[in-house]
């Protein structure tokens, strides 16, 4: 035992424990929202390859520099609106 901890009253020294991961609130710290016009790339029944191109992506990157993405969790918003996409 440390000269620190000798010093802390007893109480205190019992409630002292590492962090654990399951003290981590998880946050979806990467996300993808699709419009109504683009469901279709992540949805496998239309051959939607957006899925597969992202876990694809995440291996080789893993695999290349050693650090793990984290999940890209993608969801539905029916609400962005429509856009005119620029033409060069």
């Amino acid at each position: 035992m440390s000269r620190l901890q000798n010093r802390l009253p007893r109480q205190q020294r019992r409630s002292r424990r590492r962090p654990h991961w399951d003290d981590v609130t998880l946050v979806d710290p990467l996300g993808l929202e699709v419009g109504y016009r683009l469901i279709s790339l992540v949805d496998s029944a239309q051959n939607g390859e957006l899925l597969g191109r992202i876990k694809s992506i995440r291996k080789k990157f893993a695999q290349d520099i050693g650090f793990l993405v984290p999940v890209v969790h993608i969801r539905d918003n029916l609400e962005i609106k429509r856009t005119r996409m620029w033409s060069g």
